[in-house]
């Protein structure tokens, strides 16, 4: 019995920390780290793909020139700093705007790295 006393008495020591405390702690800093890496490229995609959404649906309701689709095309790849052709027309009809974005990025995970890889067919609708 008093042996046991001790044992909790030693545990609840200052300064001692039991190592799940320590694994847990460890465990919450890579999952934080591996966040803050991801995010801002989840993020980054999700707004491409929303603004390019929105260019395919334009162009197909106003029926629009391919030139002025090319030209918000490039204003979003600039402003993304997407590389060159990642965002491309494929097919303009009556009714129908369908652009491709193709592009990836790779996320530095200091140990190793991976390649966020984004390509979604996108189709402007029409009325």
């Amino acid at each position: 019995m008093q042996k046991d006393a001790y044992s909790r008495l030693k545990l609840e020591e200052r300064g001692a920390v039991k190592i799940q405390v320590v694994l847990t702690f460890l465990a919450l800093a890579i999952v934080a780290f591996v966040v803050i890496r991801v995010a801002p490229v989840y993020f980054d995609e999700r707004q491409v793909i929303y603004r390019v959404e929105e260019v395919a649906n334009k162009a197909t309701v106003r029926n629009s020139k391919e030139k002025e689709i090319t030209t918000e095309i490039e204003r979003i790849r600039q402003e993304f700093s997407l590389p060159e052709g990642a965002i491309k027309l494929t097919s303009r009809e009556e009714n129908r705007t369908r652009l491709v974005v193709n592009y990836s990025v790779t996320i530095d995970f200091l140990v190793t790295t991976y390649s966020w890889q984004v390509d979604r067919a996108i189709e402007g609708k029409g009325f």
